[in-house]
């Protein structure tokens, strides 16, 4: 997957200016990082990209092809190939693991023995096996977002948006957590767009970083191992 977006003004609900994207290319070639300040727009940028902020000017291209998500069948369509990744985890408390993971793809009505296997697939890759059966209110809140991961991508998305993802977990687990959303993009080979306001908790791995301040989004940095 290719997303440009070009000559984007990027608006409140009220139509009010917040920043300027002249051109930025996001690719599965490598996990692109947008930082800044809180209250910049980064999370803004994020639900345009996802197809929950429509106010916004300019293109949106995606595969090289102008996005227009006029209709409510278009914007699901759209959204059901967004795997979104969010930092207070958007989880359902009350359910397991095992529900919250399979929940996607019980939507799509896709038969129980298939779902089970991806689940358990993916719970081995996340080392969240243990957990699958277990409320979600009482994991931890790294084995929270093991989870969110997990549901995010077993829709097998073609992109995913990771929101402030280690912003409620100590040091440790937020690196683990950016381990595996790395791994996961590099193994699936899906583009990986980070949202995050500490700069140290961006690992050492080819990527981009984009940083918005007042005005503008700009590259700050492309770093190769």
């Amino acid at each position: 997957m290719n997303i440009k977006l070009i000559d984007v003004k990027v608006l409140t609900q009220k139509n009010f200016f917040l920043y300027q994207i002249d051109f930025v290319e996001f690719s599965s070639k490598e996990v692109s990082f947008i930082i800044g300040k809180s209250g910049v727009g980064k999370s803004t940028l994020l639900n345009i990209l996802a197809g929950e902020h429509p106010y916004f000017t300019g293109e949106f291209v995606l595969d090289e092809k102008k996005v227009c998500l006029d209709t409510r069948k278009k914007l699901i369509s759209y959204r059901r190939s967004i795997g979104y990744v969010h930092q207070d985890f958007q989880l359902i408390e009350w359910l397991s693991a095992y529900e919250n993971i399979a929940y996607p793809l019980k939507i799509k009505k896709i038969p129980s023995q298939i779902i089970k296997k991806q689940v358990e697939k993916l719970a081995v890759e996340l080392k969240i096996t243990e957990l699958l059966y277990t409320r979600i209110s009482l994991l931890s809140g790294g084995e929270k977002q093991r989870v969110a991961i997990a549901r995010a991508i077993i829709k097998n998305p073609e992109l995913i948006l990771a929101d402030e993802p280690t912003g409620n977990l100590d040091p440790d687990t937020s690196k683990k957590i950016m381990n595996i959303l790395y791994r996961v993009s590099n193994k699936y080979n899906i583009p990986l767009i980070v949202v995050t306001h500490d700069y140290d908790q961006i690992p050492s791995i080819k990527k981009k970083i984009y940083e918005i301040t007042e005005k503008n989004l700009n590259e700050v940095i492309e770093v190769e191992n």
